[in-house]
């Protein structure tokens, strides 16, 4: 599995214009081959910063969605932005079950 992070921060002025282009095409590119969770965020500290979280099960279906269409409009978004975006890139070969992570942490309560 491949995470990729964007993190972004647009123009004030521009904020309404990036959102309205994220909204449309996110719905669509959830459904795209591969992918397995895309998630767009705000920053509760910065109305300006977002950040795009997706989760692609192999490098073809990430390299085919860098050549997609949208990926090409979120691209053209560049413009809007107060700063160049920052893009991170994980490569996660397996997962493993919390209790191998720290013994008895799977039956923590966290909420």
């Amino acid at each position: 599995m491949i995470t990729v992070i964007v993190k972004m921060t647009v123009r004030p002025e521009k904020r309404k214009e990036f959102l309205q282009t994220i909204v449309v095409m996110t719905e669509p590119s959830r459904k795209e081959k591969g992918c397995l969770s895309r998630g767009f965020y705000q920053d509760t500290g910065n109305q300006d910063s977002f950040v795009l979280l997706e989760e692609w099960a192999t490098k073809a279906d990430l390299d085919r969605h860098v050549r997609s269409d949208w990926f090409q409009i979120l691209r053209g978004t560049r413009d809007l932005f107060c700063e160049e975006p920052h893009v991170r890139f994980s490569l996660l070969s397996h997962a493993v079950p919390m209790s191998s992570v720290r013994p008895g942490l799977e039956s923590v309560n966290l909420w």
